[in-house]
């Protein structure tokens, strides 16, 4: 059974603290902000649904820890009464991931874990 999503009170910007799950819900009665979320966990994955107020044509300015590409940064929802997911990782924290993935295969790449990296095989 999934758990129960997290409803939030509509704000200009949804505050998340991302310590009390990992689905999170909200109705949009305007333009709006989610703010970039506190107390996340390493490598937690979570999703906002935002559902539209029965008006519609929100837009949701993106705060840059929503990782939608290096181009989108904002989202214009257009129909009143529906809903739209957004994603989201810890950015930081997943870069910092793959940096520390990266060092790890160049070090265990080399028979000295020193000097150029070679093919594994």
């Amino acid at each position: 059974m999934a758990p129960a999503p997290i409803t939030f009170t509509d704000a200009s910007t949804i505050a998340t603290n991302a310590a009390l799950g990992n689905l999170f819900r909200v109705t949009l009665a305007g333009n709006r902000t989610p703010g970039a979320p506190t107390n996340p966990t390493d490598g937690q994955r979570a999703m906002w649904e935002l559902i539209q107020d029965a008006t519609g044509s929100r837009t949701l300015t993106l705060n840059p820890v929503f990782a939608l590409g290096t181009t989108i940064s904002s989202v214009t929802l257009t129909t009143g009464g529906t809903k739209t997911r957004l994603p989201y990782r810890p950015v930081q924290r997943w870069q910092e991931q793959v940096v520390r993935h990266r060092i790890r295969q160049r070090v265990l790449s080399h028979p000295t874990g020193a000097g150029p990296p070679r093919e594994q095989e």
